[in-house]
């Protein structure tokens, strides 16, 4: 089943957009996303988000380095993706950099589509890292992954030294919750956790293993026991209606209401759980919530609060964006599907194989 819904999800991303695909020829890139109206009739439109592709193409290759995914049949859409992002470094900025672009292209490089020079691409994650360092933007955490497939070759003592610097922020900033309060607004969103452990558990090959082990296994304890409707079902909560954030200035604790979103439902959140548990188990050859990693999926093909599998709601053989608590599919302005969310749910069905 997993060859089924992978091989159909690798389509439809490759496919050409004019078919309702996520390929775009004439840019040679994977898109941002597809949008569709209250019947589910779907459109590409341009939105101009180039970290979704970015993100989509750096997922893809992961599952290729975990896996093997067999990508052979896209190798010539990814070539021609892989040179252009590394063509046009210069025109990204730090989040799209550090949410997909040097990802891809190192990896890119690992495998024979591209060549890079070395030292751009050091200089790169020297200024990015420094940039993640001084943020209190969670999803930059995602640069401590390309960095630290780097320093498996190239063994840059300026990289590693604020790659552990790097780390040092997100694990001091652990909050009794086990949530990473760096001063990010949005701290208690869930994909800005997930990113982080992600990255922590690629930087757990350089620097700080045990103290990211145990802290990865706080923070998914955390997130499986206390952020979802449990007596509902296995879909991970977005954020509370309600939690607080310290001031970074005068440091007092400030709240931030956000009820209406707080219902959302994230399919690709499932997804960012589960790859955390899959990087975290091939990191230190564990065996940790294979059963909740494996419930996690599950939501999205059928045991949900509606009984639906995502993909028959869609009818694009990729699962629907979003459910609310209220078992509501057509949400105003969540109506499409971000190719970083594909990339996402394909690297995790790759683990399945």
């Amino acid at each position: 089943m997993n060859h089924f819904y992978l091989n159909a999800a690798l389509e439809r991303l490759f496919l050409d957009k004019n078919k309702l695909g996520f390929w775009d020829d004439s840019k040679n890139s994977i898109i941002e996303s597809l949008y569709h109206d209250e019947k589910w009739n779907w459109q590409f439109k341009e939105r101009g988000t180039k970290r979704y592709g970015l993100f989509c193409l750096a997922s893809l290759l992961l599952s290729k380095e975990y896996n093997n995914l067999d990508l052979k049949k896209y190798d010539d859409k990814i070539k021609r993706f892989s040179q252009n992002i590394y063509n046009n470094l210069s025109a990204y900025s730090e989040t799209d950099l550090s949410y997909g672009a040097l990802l891809a292209v190192i990896l890119a490089n690992k495998f024979g589509y591209i060549e890079l020079n070395g030292k751009k691409i050091e200089n790169l994650l020297i200024s990015i890292l420094d940039f993640a360092i001084k943020s209190h933007d969670n999803q930059n955490s995602l640069i401590l992954i390309p960095a630290s497939f780097f320093l498996l070759i190239n063994k840059s003592r300026e990289i590693r030294d604020r790659l552990d610097g790097l780390v040092t922020k997100y694990l001091s900033s652990a909050n009794k919750h086990n949530m990473f309060a760096t001063g990010d607004l949005r701290f208690n969103y869930h994909q800005r956790n997930m990113y982080i452990l992600w990255g922590l558990l690629h930087a757990s090959q350089h620097v700080q293993p045990e103290s990211i082990y145990n802290q990865a296994k706080r923070t998914l304890k955390n997130i499986w026991e206390n952020r979802r409707q449990k007596n509902i079902d296995d879909a991970f909560l977005w954020h509370p209606k309600i939690y607080l954030v310290k001031n970074r200035i005068h440091h007092i604790y400030l709240p931030i209401l956000s009820a209406r979103s707080s219902i959302y439902l994230f399919e690709c959140h499932q997804t960012f759980f589960a790859n955390a548990i899959n990087f975290f188990n091939r990191r230190f050859n564990d065996n940790f919530y294979l059963e909740e990693r494996d419930r996690a999926m599950s939501w999205i093909f059928g045991k949900n609060r509606m009984h639906i599998n995502l993909l028959d709601v869609s009818n694009l053989g990729i699962p629907a964006r979003i459910m609310t608590t209220d078992h509501e599919l057509i949400v105003k302005d969540q109506k499409f599907k971000g190719s970083y969310e594909i990339g996402s749910y394909i690297l995790e069905l790759s683990f399945q194989l």
